[in-house]
């Protein structure tokens, strides 16, 4: 697990990015822990993966308006190459969609830094 952000709507709604990509097998990408509060009674559940990553999310934030915002890290191939799998994506669990709002400058690596 690399990031958890709790749901500032939902006191018992997290997210959670976990990286972890086992040449496209692997169990990375954002999942949504349900029932929080209730630790027995929680579920995880693992969100769609948003276009072109490869299940390396890092930083999330869930935003007042009930929406999610993800950034996804480089990821590098056997061959040592930036994948153009990084940016900064918007989850709209409405209709359960990632739209990819990153700059193209972010595809091939985008440094997560939070401040103060």
């Amino acid at each position: 697990m690399f990031w958890v952000a709790l749901d500032p709507n939902d006191p018992n709604r997290a997210y959670a990015s976990v990286i972890h990509y086992n040449n496209g097998a692997g169990v990375g990408g954002v999942y949504r822990c349900d029932n929080l509060l209730a630790p027995g009674g929680s579920t995880w559940t693992l969100l769609p993966d948003p276009p072109r990553t490869q299940k390396h999310p890092a930083a999330l934030v869930a935003l007042n308006d009930g929406k999610l915002v993800a950034t996804y890290s480089g990821r590098r191939n056997a061959s040592g190459v930036f994948t153009n799998s990084s940016g900064v994506f918007l989850y709209n669990p409405a209709g359960n969609t990632w739209s990819d709002v990153s700059d193209p400058g972010m595809y091939y690596w985008t440094k997560d830094r939070r401040s103060a």
